[in-house]
């Protein structure tokens, strides 16, 4: 398997605004004084039409929306971990119902990046 190069560690939320902090890194004091928390890495917000009469998402789909995604790194995990044991599950105490379950999280790992051999 290998992973897709998405951004490491935990993914943060604040409203609909999904971001990511990364260690600063420069030379600049002032810098590493004012992020002491790190710097940006990657930042996206979740927007809709917010017309909810004509279709578009309310305020708390948006914010439910944007809380999936910055669970996104510990969701990938998961699905790893849980590949990894079923499949060393299957291969000891093979069941009819797992092949169904690896080839469900292989689908779901596939959508987000991950490659298989």
């Amino acid at each position: 398997m290998k992973r897709p190069n998405i951004t490491p560690g935990k993914w943060q939320r604040n409203g609909t605004t999904v971001f990511a902090l990364t260690p600063y890194r420069g030379d600049s004091p002032q810098m590493a004084r004012r992020c002491p928390d790190g710097i940006n890495k990657f930042s996206t917000r979740v927007s809709g039409d917010n017309s909810v009469k004509s279709g578009g998402a309310d305020d708390e789909e948006l914010e439910a929306n944007a809380r999936a995604i910055a669970a996104l790194p510990e969701l990938l995990a998961a699905l790893e971990t849980s590949l990894a044991m079923a499949e060393a599950t299957q291969e000891v105490m093979p069941t009819d119902e797992l092949p169904k379950a690896i080839a469900e999280i292989k689908a779901a790992l596939t959508q987000a990046g991950y490659t298989f051999d």
